[in-house]
């Protein structure tokens, strides 16, 4: 098995600047020799946001799961506001460094 070499497992606050949307606690990023990797996916349907742990070879292959609302294969989220479209805020809530 092959792990992905991230140092800290992050948590994420986005604020869209545009109409004031905001998403809490969105993660990212694993732990030093774990097998954990938080990715931030969203359905391409209906715009819902989530930190989704999706194993590091299947990131790398894009072999996203369905999401859980609309069943349909999620996609990288490209940070834009899922009400507007306008690019969002990040603020780091917190980091879990190893």
């Amino acid at each position: 098995m092959i792990y992905k070499l991230h140092m800290s497992h992050s948590f994420y606050k986005y604020e869209c600047p545009d109409c004031g949307y905001t998403i809490d606690g969105l993660s990212e990023g694993g732990r030093l020799f774990s097998e954990y990797n938080y990715i931030q996916l969203q359905c391409p349907a209906c715009k819902k946001v989530e930190s989704i742990n999706v194993p590091y070879e299947k990131e790398q292959t894009g072999e996203f799961p369905l999401s859980e609302c609309c069943k349909v294969k999620m996609q990288k989220w490209d940070k834009s506001c899922p009400v507007c479209g306008k690019k969002m805020i990040q603020a780091v809530l917190w980091d879990d460094f190893c």
